[in-house]
Formats: structure tokens, C-alpha cells, sequence
């Protein structure tokens, strides 16, 4: 595995309690041929946006922006929908690194504070409230930074960023606006795609348990075609890592939906799940609340813990995984050796690929987004007909 991460599957297997058979996991390989020629032809297409990671050329350019978004205003503002923020949010909180603000609705981007000359911003492509945040920043004078699909003129105090996946909280995190926000947080994006190029290559090998996100994808599908589990629960071993497990339930919401009509609008009502932190009261809810039939998928970083207070660090991980296991709460691990950005990199690349697998093995389309523009529409459609309602004292 790419720098020692391993999807351990093992209390999934065992016989006792909530688990599922090993004859059981390894009848999906009927599938997995089919899925894998379409992954790889797929890739050699360039069709999975996750694997079309920024080249040399765009790094530099997006360290360039990035350096001069601080030299001209030493905040920055990324503005954009709250799963395209999650997506850049779940790099910068894992490796604590100093954090933009964020800004994920209309009243969000009217704090106090943000006004003034001494804020940047970055525009992700979003709805039509994002489009308003960026002419307000333009017309104010401001540094602005505008990311999305094809070539646009650039604003007179900024930049325009082609980015495909520029607002998509799905393959978002990784694409040149999101580089932008990490190179501006002071992430180190060499090692960061580094290590997304590493697990990408991992996820070429045809074999199931030398393919972690066929290992991770197909686990989490047959949990839930076989012991009728629907919610899957990722949880962190460090509250670094709990924005990470917040946008990969969204992410995995989003790609893996079943679709639904509701008024003529198809609309995503996919996988839910808790992301929580070992020792908090996310433990109890995830345990204790709400349907116990669920996955739980925990991103485990302990080996990583270095100096003092590491061994309790271990120890409080080996209980909660214990408490799970008697709790007959299937589960799997996937084991970090670290928080560094080559690793984290490598962590956003299998959470992505391994979605996009299991879409395919449940015959969906991962890059589906005509439901995504048909909720925005309806979205906008509501908004509009609540500023059009006749106002009541």
C-alpha cells in the first residue's frame, strides 16, 4: 500500500457478531473485471476529474497567485458551497495549518470584519449567490480570485483560475483552486499531490486486496447489499481529521445517491453518516443514537502519534475500536501512518477513488450532475418566489 495506508478489513470478516463472510466479500469480484476496464478506460480518457491532478506548470501558477493573494491582503476569504468548502476545508484542518475564512451562505459572507481592504477572496463556482459575493469583491475594489470551468476574462484586481472542478465537493479538494487555498494556508502542495499521484497509481492494480479502494469500495457495498446497512459512519482518531471524515460523508452522499422526484426536481438523497473523534460525545451518538445498523469506517491515525502522550494516544484507539467490536458494530479501518501532506494526499485520492469504484460496481454514473443543477434551480426558484411574496407587518 502507498506509504503504509491499509484498508484492514478484518472485523468485517470475523465470524462472530456483525460481519460479513470472506466467500460473501469475494463474490463481488464477479463485478469487479467489469468496473475495472471501465476505471482504467476511464482514466486513459481523462474522464475521473480526481485523477486529473494539476501538472508542474499550474503548481507554480497557483503558488504565484497564492503568494500574492497574502501579499495584498493577508486574510482570505473562499467562498463557495458547502461541499466545495468541505473539500479544501478537509485539507487545511488535517494538517493545521492556518485557515482561511469560510464562507458557505449569503449572511456568511456579511460577517463583520470581512469587508474590509485587508481580505482577499476566493470565488469557487458555485450558485447564484456566489456569483453575487464575487461582484460585490470586484465592484468593491477588492483582490479577487475567481475559479471555474473554462477560459474567462479575470477580474481587474485578480485572477481568473480555469479549474473543471473548481465548486464541486466532490473532486474539488485537489484541483487548482483548491491547491490555490492550500498553498496560501502553507501546505506543502509538492508533497500533497506527491502522495494523491502514489495512491493514484495504487489504484490501477486489478487485484482486489492490493487495491485499497477496490478493498474500501466494494467492503462498504456489500455491508450494505447483504446486512441491509444504508448509513456509514467515518470516524477520526484526532480532531484533526474530523473536517476529513465530514467531507468524505458528503462526498460519498453525492457520488453513491439514489434519485428521487420530488416536484420534477431530482435530487440527491444519498448515503447520511456522523463523522465524530474518539473521546467525544460523537462516540455516544454514533454508538448510541439513532439506527445501529450502520458501517463504521475509522481513519486512523495513531501509528503517526510521535513523542509524548503517544502510547495513551494508542491505547484510547485500541479501546474504541474494542468498544465497537462488542458493540457488534461492523467496521473497518483504514490505517494512516501520519498527518504529513504526502499522506493526506494519498488519503483524499483513495476516498475519491474508492467512491467512484463503488459507483460503478452499483452501476451509477459518479459524474451525474444533472440532479446537482436541478436542485440548484429549484433552490434559486424558491429564493425567488420568497423575495417576490407580498411583505405582512
Amino acid at each position: 500500500m502507498v506509504r503504509n495506508v491499509v484498508v484492514e478489513i478484518t472485523h468485517l470478516l470475523r465470524k462472530q457478531g456483525a460481519g460479513i463472510g470472506r466467500k460473501r466479500l469475494l463474490s463481488g469480484l464477479s463485478r469487479l473485471r467489469d468496473a475495472h476496464d471501465v476505471l482504467v478506460r476511464g482514466a486513459e480518457a481523462g474522464r475521473w476529474p480526481h485523477l486529473v491532478l494539476p501538472d508542474a506548470e499550474q503548481v507554480a501558477s497557483a503558488h504565484a497567485i497564492a503568494a500574492a493573494l497574502h501579499a495584498r491582503a493577508p486574510r482570505l476569504a473562499v467562498v463557495g458551497q458547502p461541499g466545495a468548502v468541505a473539500a479544501l476545508r478537509a485539507i487545511t484542518e488535517a494538517l493545521g495549518v492556518r485557515a482561511p475564512h469560510w464562507v458557505t451562505s449569503p449572511d456568511a459572507a456579511t460577517v463583520p470584519g470581512l469587508d474590509g481592504p485587508d481580505v482577499a477572496w476566493l470565488v469557487l463556482e458555485g450558485p447564484a449567490w456566489v456569483d453575487h459575493v464575487a461582484e460585490w469583491a470586484v465592484s468593491s475594489g477588492r483582490v479577487v480570485a475567481v475559479a471555474g470551468a473554462g477560459a474567462h476574462e479575470a477580474p481587474p484586481e485578480g485572477w481568473w483560475i480555469s479549474d473543471p472542478v473548481a465548486g464541486d465537493g466532490r473532486f474539488g479538494g485537489l484541483g487548482l483552486a483548491g491547491i490555490v487555498c492550500a498553498a496560501w494556508a502553507g501546505v506543502d502542495v509538492g508533497a500533497l499531490l506527491a502522495g494523491a499521484r502514489d495512491m493514484a497509481a495504487a489504484c490501477t492494480r486489478p487485484a482486489l486486496f492490493e487495491n485499497p479502494a477496490y478493498t474500501l469500495a466494494l467492503s462498504t457495498i456489500f455491508v450494505e447489499r447483504d446486512l441491509g446497512i444504508s448509513v456509514v459512519a467515518h470516524l477520526a482518531t484526532s480532531g484533526r481529521m474530523e473536517a476529513f471524515c465530514s467531507w468524505i460523508v458528503r462526498m460519498w452522499g453525492a457520488v453513491l445517491a439514489d434519485t428521487v422526484t420530488v416536484e420534477g426536481v431530482v435530487r440527491h438523497t444519498g448515503s447520511a453518516g456522523v463523522a465524530g473523534v474518539v473521546g467525544d460525545e460523537e462516540l455516544l451518538q454514533v454508538l448510541l443514537v439513532g439506527p445501529r445498523d450502520k458501517l463504521v469506517a475509522i481513519w486512523d491515525v495513531s501509528d503517526g502519534v510521535q513523542g509524548r502522550g503517544a502510547e495513551e494516544c494508542v491505547a484510547q484507539v485500541n479501546a474504541f475500536q474494542d468498544l465497537v467490536n462488542r458493540e457488534n458494530l461492523a467496521n473497518l479501518r483504514v490505517r494512516l501512518p501520519g498527518l504529513d501532506a504526502r499522506t493526506l494526499g494519498a488519503a483524499v485520492l483513495l476516498a475519491q477513488h474508492a467512491a467512484v469504484s463503488a459507483s460503478l460496481f452499483l452501476d451509477l454514473d459518479p459524474l451525474g450532475l444533472s440532479a446537482v443543477t436541478a436542485w440548484y434551480a429549484a433552490l434559486e426558484r424558491a429564493r425567488a418566489d420568497v423575495d417576490a411574496a407580498p411583505r405582512t407587518a
